[in-house]
């Protein structure tokens, strides 16, 4: 068996989804440096004006920025005590109807274990697997896997030996800590 991939131990891989707000106050930063070096009159209250804007925008920037990394944050640790706990639906099969995700986004990611289906978005900011086959997922048509799924969320993939899987289960692996 080996471990491919197990939301306790992965590392923080979610860069896409600071790109929006990264643009946001890089463009912000941009304009109070802009109307910084532009003289400011007493009577020029436009430039004071603007500079207050663009620092309040800058600034509601950062605080989506902290809601966002604490949401993963968050996100993380109800994963792990869900893995933890034994609470994971645990399914084991041949990965069927594999169809990678497009350079565009769409269509997601997906496949089949058995009746179930997976989906899951490349470039999303979450905590569980959602590594794209462009990127080295890992996953791929005719792999035997054993995958921990908790509301739709891939929380820890396993490949098997060809053959080794028993069917669908309701075990999880047994609780160890991670924190």
């Amino acid at each position: 068996m080996q471990v491919v991939f197990d939301v306790r131990t992965a590392p923080f891989d979610s860069w896409a989804m600071f790109t929006p707000i990264g643009l946001l106050a890089v463009g912000a930063l941009y304009e109070i440096v802009r109307h910084g070096r532009r003289p400011a009159l007493p009577v020029a209250r436009d430039a004071v004006v603007g500079r207050l804007i663009h620092l309040a925008a800058l600034l509601g920037v950062m605080g989506m920025l902290g809601i966002l990394i604490l949401g993963y944050r968050t996100e993380k640790l109800e994963f792990i005590d869900v893995l933890n706990d034994g609470r994971a639906r645990v399914v084991e099969g041949e990965i069927t109807d594999y169809t990678a995700q497009g350079w565009s986004g769409r269509p997601l990611e997906s496949f089949r274990v058995g009746s179930d289906s997976f989906w899951f978005d490349g470039f999303g900011g979450t905590a569980a697997y959602h590594r794209r086959t462009r990127r080295g997922g890992g996953l791929s048509e005719g792999q035997t896997v054993r995958i921990h799924e908790y509301s739709g969320n891939i929380l820890r993939v396993e490949l098997l030996p060809p053959g080794a899987a028993r069917g669908d289960q309701s075990t999880a692996d047994p609780p160890t800590s991670n924190r």
